[in-house]
């Protein structure tokens, strides 16, 4: 039982809730500010490049959103495309009245999840690992 209440553990402990938490409020900041519903048109997809840290890069597709608010008309970009969704489709959109080009997809809230769901899976595996490695030590 020891080795459950050693600094090494409760240092783990607060990472592995610092970061759910963190990831939580992050995943919801949007959310909370885009309150005005619009119905988005899915225009086109468009291929982003991510500079990876060991310099390779990651390509990802966004969808593209047009939708009109207010008289006007905003074309923005989405979060990583989810496969179920293709040119031409009418999704929901939540908008923040203060800035129209902040959106929240109802569509791509599943992708959040994902990877939480990941990083929770992950970080119980690191805690099973440190303490499985220390108790042999």
């Amino acid at each position: 039982m020891e080795l459950l209440l050693s600094p090494e553990a409760i240092f783990m402990y607060v990472i592995v809730i610092g970061t759910i938490v963190f990831m939580s409020f992050y995943m919801q900041k949007d959310k909370k500010q885009c309150t005005e519903e619009v119905e988005a048109v899915v225009e086109d997809f468009v291929e982003d490049v991510y500079e990876r840290f060991d310099e390779s890069n990651r390509y990802a597709k966004l969808p593209i959103y047009r939708y009109e608010y207010k008289g006007q008309v905003y074309k923005v970009k989405g979060n990583p495309a989810v496969a179920w969704i293709k040119v031409g489709d009418r999704v929901k959109l939540y908008i923040n009245p203060d800035n129209p080009t902040q959106i929240h997809a109802e569509n791509e809230k599943h992708q959040g999840l994902k990877i939480l769901l990941i990083m929770i899976i992950m970080m119980v595996l690191l805690i099973v690992l440190c303490f499985g490695i220390s108790s042999f030590m």
